[in-house]
């Protein structure tokens, strides 16, 4: 029987208060260059996100993951909000991503005035407005990153490269928190969930409509395409 990898759900990652999600383990550590050079499809699930009503729920997220690198223009307002905050303040990104990170987000895009999370309507590719840096593998548990980081750019719903997170000056705000992450493969293909605590230190957040950073559970679940 193979054994499993699974990360407790915090409270409302998963939209209850209970449950775990998990894939079968490894038998060898993965190769992390591998698994962030692979592109996904999948949704930033965050349920006690309020920022926005419009015509498109902001609480699921259909995204896409490894389009896009640390060095593409689309991920430029990330980078520069990331770097902009990096020891910055009250919102302070203690360490830049690094080589084991894959870049993406949603497919949120204008259409007069409404806005809509469709992938089939998006021109390119996904917005690239989160990273996931998923640290160092586990030594015990392949497939187990338990010191992962997800960053959140200036342009994270309901804000964009146009009219970015502000944080009362000129820089872009921008987050950062722990997560656990674990990778599997499910019939030859990556997979990786990411679950974040509204609770941790510091705590999972994203903007609300006034630009306040909102402490609360938030899971990504990717699916290399």
């Amino acid at each position: 029987m193979s054994s499993y990898n699974h990360i407790a759900l915090t409270a409302g990652a998963f939209g209850d208060a209970k449950g775990v999600v998990g894939v079968a383990a490894p038998s060898s550590p993965f190769d992390v260059k591998s698994v962030v050079a692979a592109q996904y499809n999948g949704f930033i699930f965050s349920p006690q996100n309020r920022a926005k009503q419009g015509s498109y729920d902001i609480t699921v997220l259909a995204s896409s993951f490894g389009n896009h690198s640390a060095t593409s223009q689309a991920c430029s307002t990330l980078q520069a909000s990331i770097a902009a905050n990096n020891g910055q303040g009250a919102n302070t990104i203690p360490i830049l991503p690094s080589a084991s990170s894959v870049y993406g987000g949603e497919f949120l895009t204008t259409s007069g005035s409404d806005q809509i999370n469709d992938p089939t309507g998006a021109s390119g590719s996904e917005n690239c407005d989160v990273v996931i840096d998923l640290g160092t593998q586990d030594s015990s548990n392949s497939g187990l990153f338990p010191n992962a980081t997800v960053f959140i750019g200036s342009n994270f719903p309901p804000f964009s490269v146009a009219n970015p997170w502000n944080c009362g000056g000129s820089a872009g705000c921008a987050v950062s928190f722990p997560v656990a992450a674990i990778v599997g493969q499910v019939q030859g293909k990556f997979v990786i969930f990411v679950s974040a605590s509204g609770s941790s230190n510091p705590p999972a957040q994203i903007p609300d409509g006034s630009g306040n950073p909102a402490p609360q559970p938030i899971g990504i679940y990717l699916f290399q395409k």
